[in-house]
């Protein structure tokens, strides 16, 4: 219904997977599960704007990450380099139509 309603309501809509907090340093023991499960929703929302004919950008498997330079001090969010990677992803999106 979401999806459905956004389209209805503006001239484009664009769905972004997950970020890869399955490839942060600091979750090791935790990264199969997180895999496992990002990837079982970012194929699901995949699938649901296929249907709709929605545009979806898939950031969980793109390999376009230098993981030494993604991520923040923290090591689990994004740093500026990562905030870089998704931005460039998404402006091809919006601009070119490019898929990842």
């Amino acid at each position: 219904p979401v999806l459905d309603a956004a389209k209805n309501k503006a001239g484009k809509v664009m769905l972004f997977s997950s970020g890869q907090p399955h490839r942060s340093p600091v979750l090791r023991a935790l990264r199969r599960d997180i895999e496992r499960r990002i990837s079982a929703q970012t194929a699901m929302a995949g699938g649901l704007c296929e249907t709709r004919d929605i545009a979806f950008l898939d950031l969980t498997h793109t390999d376009k990450v230098d993981p030494k330079r993604f991520w923040a001090v923290d090591g689990f969010h994004p740093g500026t380099f990562g905030y870089v990677v998704m931005a460039d992803a998404i402006m091809r999106l919006l601009f070119d139509g490019a898929k990842e």
